[in-house]
């Protein structure tokens, strides 16, 4: 293998983490307190699986940091991700519809998350068929 098409491999192996990496000067944006509301009031919150309390409410939504060295050994540099995290609010009365909020990987955390607990599903899309016949003789 020469050594243009190593770079060249090396540099295709690196193309997916564009955009995912952090830097550490960043990482402040990630780091506040959020303030979690609902209508109705009274919305049960997980934030990844584990129970933080009822809205209204404000907490620190913890954001995992994964931190990797990437690069060639005597060059190179460390890299740090920020992991997604789940935020579930469940309903508290009939009517009201269980939601959800996916802050990504490279997303800051928000200030304040709402959730409308009234919101229901999407519909399915509806197929409508119809038979339309064009009276071409005139």
């Amino acid at each position: 293998m020469t050594i243009l098409s190593k770079q060249f491999f090396l540099l295709c192996l690196s193309i997916p983490l564009i955009g995912c990496a952090v830097n550490a000067a960043d990482l402040q944006s990630y780091d506040h307190p959020t303030e979690i509301v609902s209508v109705p009031p009274g919305a049960r919150i997980e934030i990844d699986s584990e129970y933080v309390g009822i809205t209204p409410l404000t907490t620190m939504i913890p954001r995992r940091y994964q931190s990797e060295w990437q690069g060639l050994i005597g060059g190179g540099q460390r890299i740090t991700y920020v992991a997604p995290v789940r935020i579930t609010a469940y309903p508290v009365a009939p009517g009201q519809y269980t939601q959800f909020k996916i802050i990504g990987v490279s997303d800051p955390t928000p200030h304040r998350i709402f959730f409308d607990m009234r919101l229901g599903p999407i519909p399915q899309r509806q197929e409508i068929k119809q038979d339309i016949r064009v009276d071409t003789a005139r």
